[in-house]
């Protein structure tokens, strides 16, 4: 029995973007033949690809990526060798990968991508079977006229349009049609965030300062310390010689300064002597009462301040129309304290942080216990957590906002109103300070928000997250003195 011959039937792009599917098409039929083979050549699969990211017409992204899915399904072996499309096997499909050899043909032209089709199934039609007949099926006129300069015979697909093809114009009313829908059913839609230092996001990752807890025993050893500090300085006079012992010593050695040494010596074991005073002990020991209390505020200051994190947030209205009379409620967690910078600063003394007594001294010290007192090693505790400063790609309001507010029946929540937000815009709203309770070691913060707008029915709701990355242990005292020394710094270097 003879071979039946096969037509070879070359897809050009806009059939798979305007015309029906590959395999709706009675290719039998439409080509008078026995077996069709459709052919995708390397420039068609190309154009393909990259039309299935395109944003300007989603029709030519649509139906570009289920094509290409399609081609997926059928198998990369198959496809490459001939896989089966219908009717049993007499109506296949193939894709070629090898570009033509154009500089064979001369009057077609290597990058422009109908000579390069031409040109690929010229030279597929070298390779085929006697009797078997290669077609360009295509809507495309250019590409037609080319095609039938060069010798191929054509096949118009108009009858085979897809049925939701439309003309230029069609399409244009339905866009202006739908764009009027939406703007007739436009609406606000926010979201509030969290803002750091380089993005708006959802969730906040933090770092916790912990501060060691202190027993009475810690405490009574830490005044019994400064109580040896304060004296240090010269209680090792104790077993100081005596004036004529020294004079002596002096006068063998012949020394020229003889006059001078006695006088140092001299002023020394005065210094001694007041040191033991009654006075002296006197002025020690209400020293270490205020020090004894500097320590307990110095706890609390710090034990405040480490469990305080400075909360930034912006509200976003992503809708379709300007949002108006907004209120915003942020709350956290039972347990959670909310309140502003100033309101921080009270809740621990009047100050902003507990100031460190001053240690008493002796007429005759010229190196003041005081400053022996704050010889101390140790690690600098890390500064107070910080989002920083607020950087907005866009703020736009045209009335200001208030807040945010506090209420003391509700103290893990803050609340914030303001008139106006235009959509596809954001509005950097103030700051306000979270406090830890003690007792919460969940190493995530869950934080719910409640947004009510004027021109929408409904509220919206909404969830944001802090989790905590890393916890470190302080020491207070070091908390207080080195901000009490990076404060100090500041004022200077203004």
């Amino acid at each position: 029995m003879d071979k039946a011959p096969i037509v070879y039937a070359f897809l050009d792009t806009n059939f798979f973007i305007h015309y029906k599917s590959f395999r709706e098409v009675e290719w039998l039929k439409e080509l008078a033949a026995k077996k069709v083979c459709l052919v995708v050549a390397p420039t068609v699969h190309h154009e393909l690809d990259k039309l299935k990211d395109d944003k300007a017409n989603g029709r030519r992204r649509d139906r570009s990526r289920s094509t290409l899915a399609e081609f997926t399904r059928m198998g990369l072996k198959e496809i490459l060798q001939g896989a089966n499309v219908r009717d049993s096997g007499r109506v296949t499909l193939r894709v070629l990968v090898d570009y033509p050899d154009m500089s064979v043909f001369s009057r077609l032209q290597k990058g422009y991508p109908d000579d390069e089709i031409i040109a690929t199934a010229l030279t597929f039609q070298k390779t085929c079977d006697p009797g078997d007949e290669v077609v360009i099926v295509t809507g495309d006129g250019p590409l037609r006229l080319k095609a039938y300069a060069s010798g191929l015979r054509i096949f118009d697909p108009d009858h085979l349009k897809s049925k939701d093809e439309k003309d230029d114009a069609t399409r244009r009313i339905e866009e202006l049609e739908k764009e009027n829908r939406r703007l007739q059913h436009a609406e606000p839609q926010m979201v509030v965030e969290f803002v750091t230092e380089t993005e708006s996001t959802k969730i906040l990752h933090i770092t916790r300062q912990v501060v060691t807890t202190w027993n009475q025993q810690e405490y009574d050893n830490r005044v019994a310390e400064e109580a040896v500090a304060i004296k240090a300085d010269l209680s090792n006079g104790t077993d100081l010689p005596t004036l004529e012992e020294v004079s002596i010593e002096v006068e063998k050695m012949h020394d020229p300064d003889y006059m001078e040494a006695v006088y140092a010596l001299e002023k020394r074991i005065e210094a001694k002597r007041l040191f033991f005073s009654k006075e002296y002990q006197e002025k020690a020991q209400s020293y270490l009462t205020a020090y004894s209390k500097y320590l307990r505020d110095a706890f609390a200051y710090a034990d405040e301040r480490t469990r305080a994190y400075t909360i930034r947030l912006s509200a976003i209205n992503s809708g379709t129309k300007a949002a108006e009379d907004i209120f915003i409620a942020i709350t956290f967690p039972h347990g959670f304290t909310l309140c502003d910078k100033d309101d921080l600063l009270d809740r621990v003394s009047k100050e902003d942080r507990p100031p460190r007594p001053k240690p008493p001294t002796t007429k005759y010290n010229p190196y003041n216990a005081f400053n022996l007192a704050y010889l101390r090693t140790g690690l600098m505790s890390p500064s107070l957590p910080y989002i920083g400063p607020f950087r907005s790609n866009i703020v736009s309001s045209d009335k200001k906002y208030v807040g945010p507010f506090f209420n003391q029946k509700r103290p893990n929540q803050a609340t914030y109103e303001f008139a106006r937000l235009i959509h596809g815009t954001s509005l950097a709203l103030n700051s306000f300070v979270c406090i830890f309770p003690r007792e919460w070691e969940d190493r995530t913060i869950p934080v719910n928000y409640r947004i009510n707008i004027g021109n929408k029915v409904h509220p919206i709701y909404g969830n944001l997250e802090i989790v905590v990355d890393d916890m470190v242990q302080t020491n207070a005292l070091l908390f207080v003195e080195s901000k009490e020394r990076n404060d100090t710094d500041s004022r200077r270097t203004s």
